[in-house]
């Protein structure tokens, strides 16, 4: 079962000659799951979506989030992508880069969807704030 940080290709069948490498950004069993890729980093974007090379087995340059992008797969699609659409699965992204993806990456970068934003914030909701302290008074 794929689950969040999980990187893969896609084979051929599905997505002829692209080379990129793509990654569940998170997943729920009823809704479906967020699919993003790495792409070609461009100087002077975002460096919020930026990765270094050798931060992943696969990047041998700097690389970027597509975050315009991102697909969002029903259930079945989901179930499709994970028993006939991946050509080989690499090494899973650590969880401080799926927090740096997930938190600072969708729901900041002007170039993700509104309803790419939205899926993901109800997937992965914010960490609650700290409770207030009543004054001294």
């Amino acid at each position: 079962m794929l689950k969040p940080g999980d990187t893969f290709f896609l084979n051929d069948a599905t997505s002829p000659g692209d080379g990129h490498l793509y990654f569940v950004a998170c997943v729920d069993p009823v809704e479906g799951a967020l699919i993003l890729n790495f792409t070609t980093h461009k100087p002077g974007g975002d460096e919020s979506r930026t990765f270094e090379a050798s931060e992943h087995e696969w990047m041998k340059w700097k690389t970027r989030v597509g975050y315009e992008y991102a697909q969002i797969k029903n259930a079945e699609e989901f179930e499709r992508l994970e028993k006939s659409e991946i050509d080989r699965k690499l090494a899973a992204l650590t969880p401080q880069q799926l927090r740096k993806i997930q938190q600072r990456g969708i729901s900041a970068d002007d170039s993700t969807a509104r309803m790419i934003r939205m899926f993901s914030r109800a997937l992965n909701p914010s960490p609650p704030s700290a409770p207030s302290q009543p004054s001294g008074r």
